[in-house]
């Protein structure tokens, strides 16, 4: 059986962690609830950790991979081979190439706009506010607090008319029905800005979803939205925005935007939503 685009994105420590498991017989609850009987007792390791782990997306220490092999059975060679790898990994970690740009500049954007650019994929989620790329030049301007007149907001602009033109590029684009549910400026913009989703949902080749309060996810996004541009994951920081390489980082943003995009609403499902919020925010502005 071929391997799956998980296995492959899969750091080999992660791999072996996972098959040692599986070839222990336990499942993942059950692998946390042995190991925690051979940690110390202000120690924990819960499912989620076991889960991370084995994504390659966390970076255990020294107790809790020999606490996992404990628990598994496996051998004192197989044990250190893990820990040499994660030691390995923790290096190129340290060393991570990250770069920060302040600010929401002209020359901010076309760095962000540069690296869109090149990619030929375009993964991006956003839980507090509409993805930069879907934003009206009114919800733009309050969200980046310049004028509507500003050269970034005509930047902006000009990469959202550059999304529903360019059929090369994979768009998969996520927003949680939380974050169309902040009221930013009045309801008639609001209004106006879902209107703009529901157009871009009905793009083809542009894969817009949202993400309903009543499906469930299994992690939090702490960062509040980020964007994977193929091989490089540009992050939002209160003090601007940050582009992260690293291998083993980049696969967990992958696999944390998968447990988002695979429960969101997508096509006629997620422009009914949208038309929904619309009616209900000009419901607002007719009270007014």
């Amino acid at each position: 059986m071929p391997a799956s685009r998980a296995d492959a994105e899969r750091p080999s420590w992660a791999e072996t962690l996972r098959s040692l498991r599986i070839d222990a017989g336990l499942t993942q609850p059950q692998a946390a609830a042995a190991a925690n009987r051979v940690l110390a007792p202000d120690s924990a390791i819960t499912q989620q950790v076991v889960s991370r782990t084995e994504q390659g997306g966390q970076l255990p220490d020294t107790d809790v991979i020999s606490a996992l092999c404990k628990a598994y059975g496996a051998t004192p060679q197989a044990s250190e081979a893990i820990q040499r790898a994660l030691e390995t990994a923790r290096k190129r970690r340290t060393d991570r190439r990250l770069v920060v740009q302040r600010g929401n500049t002209v020359h901010a954007q076309q760095r962000w706009r540069r690296i869109e650019g090149a990619a030929q994929r375009v993964d991006a989620i956003q839980t507090g506010m509409v993805l930069g790329l879907l934003q009206t030049p009114a919800y733009a301007a309050l969200a980046m607090q310049v004028p509507e007149d500003h050269p970034a907001i005509a930047d902006r602009r000009k990469r959202f008319e550059s999304m529903l033109s360019d059929t090369d590029r994979q768009y998969r684009l996520v927003q949680t029905e939380g974050s169309l549910r902040v009221q930013l400026g009045s309801p008639e913009l609001m209004a106006d800005q879902l209107d703009a989703l529901r157009a871009a949902a009905e793009v083809p080749y542009v894969d817009l979803r949202v993400l309903p309060m009543s499906s469930a996810v299994t992690e939090p996004l702490t960062s509040g939205g980020f964007h994977i541009y193929d091989d490089v994951v540009v992050l939002g920081l209160d003090v601007g925005a940050a582009d992260i390489d690293d291998p083993d980082d980049v696969a967990y943003f992958r696999q944390l935007f998968e447990q988002y995009h695979r429960p969101a609403l997508a096509g006629s499902a997620a422009s009914e939503l949208l038309s929904k919020l619309a009616e209900q925010y000009r419901g607002i502005a007719a009270q007014q």
